[in-house]
């Protein structure tokens, strides 16, 4: 149950008028059907509201979002053709529509091993985890704080002075709980006290909702680690096996053009061709062959930063991705669903709006300091007269103390603070409505590349063909003697560029489709959440716990 202070009335117009009309409507009826005069109504409402409790500040709303129907695409509906070439990427036949396992569409075991893998070492995702714990266990400890905490203190010993519980040696109320009848000097004292506020404005809830919503956030940023981890790991996948096709592409036309070389040699050696096109058949292997150490040393920096994904050492990977494999298919379509899915999905806009509603909170607890804080204290316990000391005298000692606290005159620091908070909110409020058209832009611009690449790729299939046809033709004529062999050259060159672009290109449609997955906020929820928190123990147990060494220590000798 919730009461809206007036200064918020006409701020959250619609929380006040379904909320506190009830309130007040049923404090009301309690105290007609008491019988009490209408003078004293008033004052019996505002005490019945007391004593139920309400939060100060304004209950949180999602703010009004305006986002479109449908995600953005490529202008055309009519869909790629698949590519023609036999080394180009598959197209899978059925659209994607598992967002939360997407990485299985690809059908590549050697892809869902090492993402298992990276799921539980990679490093950055063991921070993020710890981080969540780290928030879970601050929200039960302040849990533990809102409840009434028992204290031990005592102390025994002799002085000059009639009463040790003074002076600080006793802690707390029974340093103010004396009782010395009876007694020329009190050598021990022992009790327990304990002090609670009572949350009647709801300073302690709205703290309370703010840690929450604090540990949301945290929740929400390992899951966006989690999604990062996840492309991340499978572009770098797919750049070692288009570094290798590459490779292999280069290593193919190399050896294409090595043989045509020789042949070049053979045939000035034998005065049937000039000196000329044999010196260009071997400028064309040179050249061909100083593309490979760059795309080899591009491979093995791929596998090592690939191995660091991983959290372990690059020497066993690079031995296990040592073989040359196929690029994976991508399918035909991704089913991205509504721009409103977004909220559900993605982690960043769940992070948003954790943070808003935190901030939301926050300013409950500014506003709360603009009413009175009420606070119990008591304590009980016994002191006496021992160590010598003649009679042997006990005396109980016991206190309960009621307080309040309220700050009516602060030259407006407290309403300084709620202004503060005010601003803090609105700005979180922005930063929500930004980080939701971010994330339509984001799969808008996802889809449109991963369109646009999937028509460059059905295009390079078929200039490879033809490209292929041309070097068959031009070699025949060649063979004839109808034209020269720079025109052969061409045609191979032409036919290696057109290879290792389309390479590249195969590499850009899978790494598209990763981006769509990743900007849809995919693959969070295809792995379980972190474990919950150890139920934490009462301090005696914990004592015994640390001492017998059984605690969960993270350094260990």
């Amino acid at each position: 149950m919730s009461l809206i202070p007036l200064r918020w009335l006409s701020r959250d117009s619609h929380t006040a008028a379904t909320v506190a009309p009830h309130v007040h409507a049923g404090l009301r009826a309690v105290v007609v059907r008491a019988g009490c005069g209408k003078k004293l109504r008033p004052l019996l409402v505002i005490a019945l509201a007391l004593l139920v409790g309400c939060n100060a500040g304004p209950n949180y709303v999602r703010p009004k979002l305006e986002v479109s129907d449908a995600f953005s695409r490529w202008p055309s509906t009519e869909p790629a053709t698949a590519p023609s070439s036999e080394t180009v990427v598959a197209t899978g036949e059925a659209p994607l529509r598992d967002l939360a396992h997407w990485w299985e569409v690809l059908h590549d075991d050697e892809l869902n091993s090492l993402l298992s893998r990276a799921v539980k070492r990679n490093i950055d995702l063991r921070v993020a985890i710890a981080r969540l714990q780290q928030s879970r266990a601050e929200l039960v400890q302040f849990g533990g704080e809102e409840l009434p905490e028992l204290t031990l203190s005592g102390v025994a010993g002799q002085g000059t002075g009639n009463n040790i519980s003074r002076g600080g040696l006793v802690g707390g109320p029974l340093a103010a709980s004396v009782n010395t009848s009876g007694l020329r000097e009190v050598t021990q004292v022992l009790g327990v006290d304990t002090d609670f506020e009572l949350d009647l404005f709801g300073n302690l809830r709205r703290e309370e909702q703010a840690i929450a919503a604090d540990a949301v956030v945290a929740a929400e940023v390992r899951n966006q680690v989690l999604v990062t981890l996840l492309g991340d790991v499978t572009r770098t996948y797919i750049q070692i096996r288009t570094l290798q096709l590459r490779i292999a592409i280069a290593e193919q036309a190399i050896d294409v053009q090595r043989d045509a070389a020789n042949v070049e040699h053979q045939r000035f050696e034998r005065g049937i061709s000039n000196e000329l096109d044999s010196a260009l058949a071997d400028r064309e292997v040179e050249t061909t062959e100083s593309a490979l150490p760059p795309l080899q040393a591009e491979l093995l920096m791929a596998k090592r930063n690939l191995a660091v994904l991983l959290g372990d050492e690059p020497d066993g990977l690079l031995i296990e991705l040592d073989a040359q494999s196929p690029l994976p298919q991508i399918p035909a379509d991704v089913d991205a669903g509504l721009p409103i899915d977004l909220l559900r999905r993605r982690p960043d806009v769940r992070q948003a709006e954790a943070q808003l509603i935190a901030a939301n909170a926050r300013l409950g607890v500014a506003t709360s300091f603009l009413y009175p804080r009420f606070f119990l204290t008591a304590a009980g316990g016994f002191q006496s007269q021992g160590f010598g000391r003649e009679p042997v005298v006990y005396r109980g000692l016991w206190e309960a103390a009621p307080a309040v606290s309220w700050p009516f005159l602060d030259f407006g620091a407290v309403d300084a603070n709620i202004q503060a908070q005010n601003e803090a909110t609105r700005a979180e409020a922005a930063n929500f409505q930004k980080v939701i058209l971010t994330a339509i832009a984001d799969v808008d611009n996802g889809l449109t590349s991963y369109d646009a690449e999937r028509r460059r790729l059905d295009r390079l299939g078929s200039a490879v063909a033809d490209a292929q046809r041309a070097v068959s033709l031009a070699t025949q004529r060649y063979d004839r003697g109808i034209i020269d062999y720079l025109n052969v050259l061409d045609a191979q060159r032409s036919l290696y560029l057109l290879q290792d672009e389309q390479a590249m290109s195969e590499n850009a449609a899978v790494a598209d489709f990763v981006d769509v997955c990743q900007s849809l906020g995919g693959g969070w929820e295809g792995f379980p959440p972190p474990p919950p928190l150890k139920a934490p123990l009462p301090a005696i147990l914990a004592t015994i716990r640390d001492a017998t060494g059984h605690s969960d220590r993270p350094l260990r000798n």
